[in-house]
């Protein structure tokens, strides 16, 4: 086991427990670092100078066919490896400390219409499960008007649903452990209370499996899935519903500053990535601005 090697298990930890890195982030780090590990063994990299050897494996990245993004991804989880190594390890060198980043790809959002956000919440009711229709449609109305991420979801306890006199409010565990709370618009209140009807008044997650334990990130896709095609609609994924509630907000007047909060980002620049097409103009006057 070479040097770096031995230290990818506690480089996961760290990232889990000391930065409270998300399950599926945490995921991707262990799946990019052991890619780069087998490479550098296959390939005798240790001959190489640190920064021949980035610019190698970025070569080697290109040259397998993916996308500009995807080697930003492998590029942001290693440069995270060998900033954990160089807290442990006084010089240590990354190899991909001066290595030019590809340009990301843009990405273009196509807006859910209103009526089909209805229509999956409405599918997701239609389930014949007396016990998955309601906990799954408050999920949805989660994610689609209060704009929370999925893995955000499963770790929402019911004591993170506080009653106020206009309605209630979300605690939320967003990404890097950061608390927010994001006001319950009267449809998920709703769909939150009929849910509770079902799921009872214990302590514990806000939604839970059949099983009574709490669910797992990768449980929600399956869940808009089948919502999607209980109401005759193509695939609907997480991030349109967050997208969506990002520019509902943005609809209705919200500045950019509420926007940020509401979504949990740590940067305008990334709210700014969520607007609509529709809100071009606004979303340019918003990175001009914060150009200068």
């Amino acid at each position: 086991m070479t040097p770096q090697r031995s230290h990818l298990k506690g480089f996961l930890e760290h990232a889990k427990l000391g930065l409270g890195v998300a399950p599926a982030t945490v995921h991707t780090y262990r799946s990019h670092v052991r890619r780069y590990l087998d490479w550098a063994t296959s390939n005798g990299a240790a001959r190489l100078a640190p920064q021949m050897q980035g610019e190698a494996y970025v070569g080697d990245l290109r040259a397998s066919g993916i996308s500009n993004t995807t080697v930003q991804s492998h590029l942001c989880s290693l440069s995270a490896f060998f900033r954990y190594l160089s807290n442990l390890e006084p010089g240590t060198l990354s190899p991909f400390a001066g290595v030019r980043r590809p340009r990301r790809e843009p990405v273009i959002r196509i807006l859910l219409p209103g009526e089909q956000v209805d229509r999956l919440i409405e599918g997701a009711s239609r389930n014949p499960y007396s016990f998955r229709g309601p906990r799954d449609a408050a999920i949805i109305s989660a994610m689609a008007d209060a704009g929370l991420r999925r893995h955000e979801v499963t770790l929402v306890d019911l004591a993170g649903v506080t009653r106020r006199a206009d309605g209630a409010d979300l605690e939320v565990v967003g990404k890097g452990r950061k608390l927010r709370r994001i006001p319950c618009p009267p449809r998920l209140l709703r769909l939150l209370d009929t849910w509770l009807l079902v799921r009872g008044t214990d302590p514990g997650p806000l939604f839970v499996s059949i099983h009574r334990g709490r669910l797992s990130p990768k449980s929600i896709p399956p869940i808009l899935e089948l919502a999607a095609h209980l109401a005759g609609l193509p695939p609907i994924h997480c991030h349109d519903l967050r997208h969506y509630y990002a520019t509902t907000l943005l609809r209705g007047g919200a500045d950019l500053l509420s926007i940020q909060e509401a979504l949990g980002h740590s940067s305008p620049v990334t709210t700014a990535a969520y607007l609509h097409a529709d809100h071009e103009r606004s979303r340019q006057a918003i990175l001009a601005a914060l150009a200068k």
